[in-house]
């Protein structure tokens, strides 16, 4: 029989040294996985190792420069500090200077890299160091040596070459501009030999705009022509008198800007004030290494006549102000003669707009004045108000000030520029039959004048006279009174009318101030009835003369209806309606305008009656109505009934 535990027995021992084997080898498996490091401390290290120094982007300044430059050499001296090791950019101009020899401290430096724009690189520790160029001169009459970084100080020592761009000893542009000392030769020689430059001369276009105005001024722009790239120091002379404002640009003692364009600046601009003088020159030289373009912009304040050269027309010939603009070319020049035009006679005080309200009460009347002025000097202007006025305020551009008349003057403080005042008023007339408004003196010229009268509503308005107050309200009531006079006069007389002439001047009348349309139907009514009284009917069919009756009792309704309520009721409870036509005239208001007055503003005058005397009238007239209409209906329905008043549809006759 098969043994079971001893066979495990025996294979123990292999069994036990298999599991220690691999728990070994998961050990060393662990380590050395715990000994790579992860992705985030590897990249952590990386941002680290790659980071720029604390003192980036300044890590290195050239403190001071030297450059000595002989017939054929060009020497560079730079002293360089360092705050950390760091990579500096050397000068350079190009083919026109080749380097030779790059010592640090004395010693050669072989550890230089030229970038893709070809500038030169070399390498220093942190530190203080000097470092020296040295290469020989191309055959060249000009050159323009770069500086990728501004030394703080600069120096040049030139041996037959002049130096420009070092304005107080530091660079303007960013580049030295050396150009060598021409010699006087004929034929062969060194001139001779030299090479055609590779880049044009610096040459750039300046525009002067000089405007005349209260104050003078010059705006100067130096714009770029040539070389398209590299550094321009241009010397462009002032005008006579001309200051600089703008900060930033040198000025040397002989009144000359230099306008430093670095590498990649297309133009510089400043702007400068300018004394006031009868005369001003301006001049191009005759071998300019510019081009200019005068402008001048003059304000109406000034005249000035122009001499030497004539002027072109402006690229925008609708702009707000004319310019006068001119291309000298190289050697002429242009005077200029300015002077004050001669002043006109005039006001100095001008009123465009004035408001004169007034409300008319019972015992006492508001005013408002409200004008508009523009001065071109401040100063005191007395304003007459009526004597009896007592002010209740006065306000300049919505701002209330404490003034008071004295003795009917009212004395106000005129600003410079436009303003606006409004004054308001009480005084002690109220209603009466002729009411005009209160005398008011400007003491000026005035325009837009605009006078209003405001009735109360107890008061009925007859007339209103402008009495030169200007356009102004019309009443038309009167012109259609008369025309109705004419019209009730001829009705009266017809042979056939139905009332007498004084019975339509009292039915018209009292219809007037109402509706005309109420007495042209009641007249319609009457002599419907009349002409009705004067038929035969029996020569009428039976339809019509039906229909006929209908209309007739359809208009009388209508017509004693209208002249029941729309005549005595309205009569009694509205106000008389007597034809206002005007600008914001109507209902009490009457409005007056005219367009300019010399002296006191005008006072127009309205006639005006108590309204209970109207109401009295119509009361009258009502009375009148009531007696009157019963005899006219009576006498309409004897005309209703003339002949019959219905015809029925007869009956058949029996055989």
């Amino acid at each position: 029989p098969w043994n079971g535990g001893r066979v495990i027995a025996s294979a123990f021992p292999f069994i036990a040294g298999g599991l220690l084997l691999a728990i070994a080898l998961g050990t060393a498996s662990t380590a050395r996985a715990a000994s790579t490091p992860d992705t985030s401390l590897l990249n952590d290290l990386k941002s680290r190792l790659i980071e720029a120094p604390q003192c980036a982007p300044t890590c290195a300044e050239i403190t001071a420069a030297r450059v000595s430059v002989a017939t054929g050499t060009l020497d560079v001296e730079m002293s360089v500090s360092a705050l950390t090791t760091i990579a500096v950019p050397l000068p350079q101009a190009g083919d026109r200077w080749q380097i030779d020899s790059v010592s640090v401290d004395g010693a050669s430096s072989l550890a230089l890299r030229r970038t893709d724009d070809n500038a030169v690189w070399i390498p220093l520790r942190a530190g203080a160091h000097s470092v020296h160029l040295s290469g020989h001169v191309a055959p060249v009459d000009a050159l323009q040596l770069a500086f990728p970084q501004a030394p703080r100080t600069i120096s040049v020592v030139a041996n037959g070459w002049t130096a420009a761009g070092v304005v107080d000893g530091r660079l303007a542009s960013g580049s030295l501009e050396l150009t060598r000392v021409r010699a006087a030769s004929t034929g062969s020689g060194v001139g001779a030999s030299r090479i055609a430059d590779t880049e044009f001369p610096p040459f750039v276009r300046v525009i002067r705009n000089v405007v005349f105005n209260t104050d003078w001024s010059v705006t100067t722009r130096v714009v770029r022509v040539a070389p398209a790239r590299a550094a321009i120091n241009a010397a462009v002379p002032l005008l006579s008198g001309e200051s600089v404002l703008t900060a930033g640009i040198h000025v040397t003692p002989e009144k000359t800007v230099l306008a430093a364009l670095a590498s990649g600046e297309n133009e510089i601009e400043w702007n400068s004030g300018l004394p006031r003088s009868e005369t001003l020159e301006l001049a191009l030289p005759a071998n300019p290494s510019r081009a200019e373009v005068w402008n001048f912009q003059i304000s109406p304040q000034w005249h000035v006549d122009f001499e030497g050269l004539p002027a072109v027309a402006p690229e925008t010939v609708d702009a707000w102000s004319w310019v006068f603009q001119y291309y000298p070319r190289p050697g002429e020049k242009l005077s200029l003669r300015i002077s004050r035009p001669l002043p006109a006679a005039g006001a100095t005080l001008a009123i465009d707009r004035v408001e004169h309200m007034m409300r008319v009460g019972a015992r006492s009347s508001d005013s408002e004045l409200d004008f508009s002025y523009r001065s071109t000097e401040g100063g005191r202007h007395a304003i007459t108000l009526p004597a009896d006025a007592r002010v209740q305020s006065v306000s300049v551009d919505g701002n209330v000030v404490p003034l008071r008349p004295e003795k009917g003057v009212l004395s106000v403080g005129l600003l410079p520029g436009t303003h606006r005042i409004t004054v308001n008023w009480q005084s002690p007339r109220g209603t009466s039959v002729a009411g005009t408004a209160d005398a008011v003196d400007l003491g000026s010229a005035a325009s837009n004048v605009t006078t209003t009268l405001q009735l109360p509503e107890d008061r009925w308005a007859l007339f209103a006279l402008g009495r030169g107050a200007g356009v102004g309200p019309a009443i038309l009531y009167w012109g259609e009174l008369v025309v109705f006079l004419a019209v009730a006069t001829l009705l009266g007389r017809w042979r056939h009318s139905p009332l007498r002439v004084h019975e339509w001047l009292l039915l018209g009348l009292g219809l007037s101030t109402l509706s005309w349309f109420v007495f042209a139907l009641v007249g319609a009514w009457l002599f419907a009835f009349h002409l009705r009284a004067r038929s035969e009917p029996e020569s009428v069919s039976r339809w019509r003369f039906n229909l006929r009756q209908i209309a007739l009792a359809v208009l009388a309704v209508v017509a004693i209806t209208s002249l029941v309520f729309s005549g005595i009721r309205y009569g009694f409870l509205s106000s008389p309606d007597m034809g206002v036509m005007g600008v914001d005239s109507g209902n009490g208001v009457f409005s007056w305008f005219r367009d300019q007055t010399s002296g006191p503003l005008p006072q127009p005058l309205v006639i005006s009656v108590p309204l209970w005397i109207y109401k009295t009238l119509i009361f009258a007239w009502a009375v009148w109505i009531a007696v009157a209409l019963t005899r006219w209906i009576r006498v309409a329905w004897q005309g209703w009934t003339h002949g019959g008043y219905w015809r029925s549809k007869p009956r058949p006759v029996p055989v």
